[in-house]
């Protein structure tokens, strides 16, 4: 098998909105706190491209994300989707690409800060022929609570 170079660019910069949630007393008396959730604004996720990848290697994928708010927060499980790549025959489906998340479930980040999460993507040994020096575009998604 021929070996194979590709370069992970990456799309979707602002992902997934945060939902902030906290509990509060009504006004009215009587009542028991009340769960209020509102989504406000967006945190910021952005990666740094991967390269060196060949049938049956993984490599890590430096993913930073970025808290807006002025409060802490926590994001859930980052996910990232292949969408598409730059080459006919050569799609962005799991036998061609795969990308896991390791390490925390939950990722705390304080008020206008911004911390890196690593993913790893592997190109398994069944890559197609055709995804030879590819160039493969991702979306990422995580949630966020206060």
């Amino acid at each position: 098998m021929r070996f194979l170079t590709l370069i992970i660019s990456l799309v979707a910069a602002s992902a997934a909105a945060a939902a902030v949630t906290h509990a509060h007393q009504p006004a009215s008396a009587g009542g028991g706190p009340e769960l209020v959730a509102s989504v406000a604004k967006r945190f910021s996720i952005t990666g740094v491209p991967v390269t060196g990848l060949y049938p049956g290697a993984t490599r890590p994928l430096t993913v930073r994300v970025k808290n807006i708010y002025a409060f802490p927060i926590k994001i859930g499980t980052l996910r990232a989707t292949v969408k598409s790549s730059n080459r006919p025959g050569c799609t962005g489906a799991a036998a061609n690409l795969q990308i896991v998340a390791t390490g925390a479930r939950t990722v705390p980040i304080r008020a206008h800060k911004t911390k890196t999460v690593v993913l790893h993507v592997t190109m398994p040994s069944t890559v197609s022929n055709a995804c030879q020096g590819a160039r493969f575009s991702l979306s990422f998604s995580a949630s966020a609570t206060r």
